[in-house]
């Protein structure tokens, strides 16, 4: 696993240092996916540090999702294995993320209404100053964060307060309100972390992120969502099928 998946040090504490050594050997194979650590005064021992640096650098890990506590049992390699992400195929990103067996998550939520500026304005073939409701949410597969989104509509598409619940579905409620999203068009480019987004996704700043910028619209071609995705790219294996060229 490469840097985009390191964690950010937002302080130069030992715990915080120690929580990357470790992600560095969890990322290196040296505990590989789904095994159990050494007890805690061992791993202490290996590592020449106190049992409560140890415990801060282990919930560091946990939290971002690197690991799992369970009572009685110890503390597991969380299961980290790509979500298989064919972009040919235009869903929603709980569904990528349940269709790989894996737990759709959300943390984070917020949500407000502004007036469209004039790039937002232009994706949504609206006029500019036009109310849409934006929802900002970071996604979580089995409790890691793995996708940072920021989804605008118009206002005057979905019912008041549609999107304030967390757990929502888009295309389920655009398809409810009378717009079932018929296609989709999706721009993909690689992108440096902020340090805002660093933060929501739990990797360095200026780690590689994919960016995915997608417009959806309905049978009409009206333009229903855009949507900005920042994904940590080793949660998701991109197929894309391609077809050799035509001779003539």
């Amino acid at each position: 696993m490469d840097e985009a998946s390191t964690i950010s040090p937002r302080t130069t504490s030992l715990p915080v240092s120690l929580a990357v050594t470790l992600q560095s050997r969890i990322s290196d194979g040296v505990y590989p996916s789904g095994s159990r650590l050494p007890s805690e005064p061992d791993l202490a021992l290996q590592l020449g540090v106190s049992r409560p640096t140890l415990r801060e650098a282990l919930r560091v890990l946990a939290r971002d999702g690197w690991l799992v506590r369970r009572h009685g049992s110890g503390t597991f390699v969380a299961n980290r294995t790509p979500v298989p992400n064919s972009i040919e195929v235009n869903f929603g990103v709980s569904e990528l993320i349940r269709s790989a067996g894996k737990i759709p998550g959300t943390s984070h939520l917020s949500y407000r209404i502004e007036q469209a500026s004039g790039e937002i304005a232009e994706r949504l073939g609206l006029f500019e100053g036009t109310p849409v409701e934006v929802l900002t949410r970071v996604r979580l597969a089995d409790g890691a964060p793995v996708v940072h989104s920021v989804d605008y509509v118009p206002q005057h598409i979905l019912p008041a307060g549609a999107l304030v619940d967390p757990a929502v579905s888009l295309y389920e409620l655009l398809a409810s309100a009378g717009h079932p999203v018929l296609q989709g068009v999706a721009h993909l480019r690689a992108v440096l972390a902020t340090t805002s987004l660093a933060k929501e996704l739990g990797v360095a700043r200026g780690a590689a992120l994919m960016r995915i910028d997608q417009v959806d619209s309905d049978e009409t071609s009206t333009a229903m969502v855009y949507s900005i995705e920042h994904h940590r790219p080793e949660a998701f294996d991109v197929v894309v099928r391609r077809h050799g060229p035509t001779v003539s």
